[in-house]
């Protein structure tokens, strides 16, 4: 695989293909919600194109302002995510726990990252690159597109979380 994950992550103890990780990944199945609404059949697929890696407390999984065409599924440990906020500085804004996944925005648009994510704790985590995701879309389009309309209602929620308390606060 040669895409921007392999290149950021060459560092790390590269772990291999999530289906080598299958039985971690039932015992957690209920806490990833990108995984909501697919059969074990469907996630033992996707699992073939997801790639996953060990890193250590305090490695930076993703960095603001970077390029990436990939995101971040967290399968043990945790992580936090920070973005600077003018005035204030570097905030965290919220915390990553098995299931989690982040950098779902640029890998759909290849914009750079708006925000920092970071190990909280040894971290086991697995990436979906752009790749990968294009992938699944020619070898099998009705999993590739329910996936892609599962990112976008993720996006979408996420959106909405963020704009609800700049609504409260104008109202």
């Amino acid at each position: 695989m040669n895409d921007a994950a392999s290149t950021i992550y060459g560092d790390l103890n590269k772990l291999g293909p999530a289906e080598n990780y299958m039985d971690e990944i039932y015992e957690i199945i209920h806490q990833i919600r990108l995984f909501d609404d697919f059969g074990m059949d469907e996630i033992k697929v996707l699992c073939h194109y997801l790639r996953c890696y060990a890193a250590p407390r305090h490695y930076p999984l993703l960095k603001e302002g970077d390029r990436g065409d990939f995101m971040v599924l967290i399968l043990t440990g945790s992580a936090e995510v920070r973005v600077n906020i003018p005035g204030l500085g570097n905030e965290k804004i919220a915390e990553l726990l098995p299931g989690s996944t982040v950098g779902e925005t640029s890998m759909i648009d290849g914009e750079p990252r708006f925000i920092t994510c970071i190990a909280t704790a040894p971290t086991d985590f697995a990436v979906l690159s752009r790749d990968s995701l294009n992938q699944i879309l020619m070898q099998a389009p009705r999993l590739g597109n329910k996936l892609l309309l599962t990112l976008l209602q993720l996006l979408s929620a996420r959106l909405r979380e963020a704009y609800n308390p700049v609504q409260t606060a104008v109202v």
